[in-house]
């Protein structure tokens, strides 16, 4: 398995490469939207997993790859941070969000670059979008106020 720096940073690079915007594997000194920051989710890893069985009673497969993959033995949660600017206030922050928000098949969208090529660059078995798991308003340095969402991630590794 790549450690675990390894496979953020494929992934934000991945990010980075289909939608054109800076992606970081932490989170930066400075923020500078619009962004992403591939940071931990909860829980973080889950030791000796495999989706074998579920995978092979749901006949999951994802891009003509088997979910069921013997390799994966480690299931990592991620969150991708995404930051908007809110200085041209709601009625342009939320559409572009929106828009990297967009179910898998949309362009532009963060499902759909990841599903580009699920396993990023073969650093992983595979790597999905679960789930957006927060959607508005950030406060994160000094009480400045972005606009943004978190959107969990598994990769099986």
């Amino acid at each position: 398995m790549a450690n675990v720096q390894a496979i953020r940073a494929a992934l934000a690079n991945q990010l980075q490469t289909q939608l054109g915007i800076q992606a970081y594997t932490n989170m930066p000194p400075t923020v500078d939207p619009p962004m992403f920051a591939v940071l931990p989710g909860q829980p973080y890893i889950s030791y000796g997993k495999t989706m074998g069985e579920m995978a092979d009673a749901l006949g999951a497969t994802m891009g003509g790859v088997s979910l069921s993959s013997p390799l994966s033995k480690n299931d990592i949660q991620l969150q991708v941070l995404i930051i908007i600017s809110l200085a041209q206030g709601y009625e342009e922050s939320q559409p572009a969000l929106d828009t990297l928000l967009e179910p898998s098949g949309n362009i532009g969208s963060v499902p759909t670059a990841i599903d580009v090529d699920p396993t990023l660059g073969g650093v992983v078995d595979y790597c999905i979008t679960l789930d957006v798991a927060t959607y508005g308003v950030i406060q994160l340095v000094a009480g400045q106020d972005y606009f943004g969402a978190r959107l969990r991630v598994q990769v099986g590794a």
